[in-house]
């Protein structure tokens, strides 16, 4: 009995070790099989202006954007009278009337900007990263930060 207990103990754990790209061009190790989807989720933001973004994973991150303050009614916290102003930049509105300037007390209003994502393969990813990269190295006003940039984009979406 005691020699068959030994046996058990000392017999070797049965454990697969899976060696994994990370996306980065690093390595994972984990206990389960790689899927096909390790390194390979990208994903196109679209923003609301039509310019877009590439990034790893399939969700596009939330933004808050300032709302600029529309022509209209203003309540005037001094007479308590409403006067009709139009936006002078920043925090601050114009009495049409008389030109005069006047900051607003509140803050102006902000809105949650959604992207719109638009899966992509990595192949993709990684192709216009590479075209971006001799872009930046091909411009003759190009700069050292613009450069950098370009090579950091190529070397995170492909794993290089």
């Amino acid at each position: 009995m005691l020699l068959i207990t030994l046996l058990l103990l000392t017999t070797p754990a049965l454990a697969q070790i899976y060696t994994c790209p990370d996306g980065r061009g690093g390595k994972t190790y984990q206990q389960t099989p790689c899927s096909s989807s390790d390194g390979g989720d990208y994903v196109r933001c679209i923003r609301p202006n039509g310019s877009s973004y590439i990034k790893r994973g399939t969700t596009c991150p939330t933004r808050t954007e300032v709302v600029p303050h529309q022509p209209g009614m203003v309540l005037d916290v001094t007479t308590g009278q409403q006067k009709f102003m139009i936006p002078g930049g920043g925090n601050g509105m114009i009495d049409p009337a008389t030109g005069q300037r006047h900051e607003l007390i509140s803050p102006p209003p902000t809105r949650r900007v959604y992207d719109q994502p638009q899966q992509i393969s990595a192949s993709q990813a990684c192709g216009e990263a590479k075209a971006q990269l001799n872009i930046a190295l091909s411009d003759p006003n190009r700069t050292m930060t613009t450069i950098r940039r370009a090579q950091d984009r190529y070397d995170r979406l492909c794993g290089r």
